[in-house]
């Protein structure tokens, strides 16, 4: 009876033991399951909060998705306008290029002009240099017979000296001279106005081959001058980004005209 009555105190310590262990852990599951719940409440509020979000997102996203449908509508106009543009551009430059070639014509028709004109030039120069050389001639003879006049005026006629007829001889072959030189210089002077005349003639053929070939460049080049508008978009709209505005930031296509630098003028021709 005492064994078992101190068995049955030992198992009542164990059972008390047990009681309490599981008090604690009931207390320990309590205080688990109300974080639980808490933390279930939390996530169901943060649940909510996405769901909120989520739709407000999606909202966004249509939003979003509507501006760059119009944005991309608004870059195929531009484009098209572009591409437009770009054939004017081309049909300018084939008339650029049919203008060029008939300033090449002409060009070379003026060169065969010009290259005429300097043979005539040369032709010219060579009558002058061959004028000058008489001019020089006849000056040399003009001055010795200036000379031979001189002595002959030099010698002393008297009668003492010399013989009336050898005076009258003299007096012939001065008069003769007289007139040859007369004859000389009238030739002189006739060679100097013919020289001076056809000098005259070449200088205005000259001035006016200038003018013409001056005027005939200007009428090629205003041929040639392309369209504005068109160049400025080949100069400044190779790319949507680098040079141009964004039509669909400023939403207007027109921008590109007024973005447009007159630098840009002469450009297309030089290229």
């Amino acid at each position: 009876i005492e064994k078992l009555t101190a068995d049955l105190k030992h198992r009542r310590e164990r059972i008390s033991l047990m009681e309490e262990d599981q008090l604690d852990k009931d207390e320990k599951y309590l205080e688990d399951l109300k974080n639980l719940k808490e933390q279930i409440v939390e996530k169901d509020s943060h649940i909510v909060r996405l769901k909120r979000n989520s739709q407000v997102f999606e909202e966004q996203v249509d939003t979003t998705e509507r501006d760059y449908l119009g944005k991309i509508e608004t870059k195929n106009v531009y484009i098209q306008s572009l591409e437009a543009k770009l054939k004017a551009v081309n049909r300018e430059i084939d008339n650029m290029k049919q203008d060029l070639d008939n300033l090449q014509n002409e060009l070379d028709k003026l060169e065969q002009e010009t290259a005429e004109m300097m043979q005539i030039k040369k032709s010219m120069l060579t009558t002058i240099e061959v004028m000058t050389e008489e001019n020089k001639v006849l000056s040399s003879e003009v001055g010795n017979l200036k000379n031979e006049n001189i002595n002959l005026k030099s010698i002393n006629l008297t009668s003492e000296i010399i013989s009336a007829q050898n005076y009258g001889e003299q007096k012939k072959e001065l008069t003769t001279n007289n007139e040859t030189i007369s004859k000389l210089k009238e030739k002189i002077d006739k060679l100097e106005a013919k020289g001076l005349e056809e000098a005259k003639s070449m200088h205005k053929a000259i001035v006016s081959m200038e003018d013409r070939l001056y005027q005939k460049l200007l009428d090629a080049l205003y041929k040639a001058k392309p369209n504005q508008r068109a160049t400025e978009v080949i100069n400044n709209c190779t790319e949507f980004n680098d040079h141009c505005p964004d039509p669909c930031e400023s939403g207007n296509v027109e921008d590109l005209d007024r973005n447009s630098t007159k630098k840009s003028e002469g450009l297309f021709f030089q290229r």
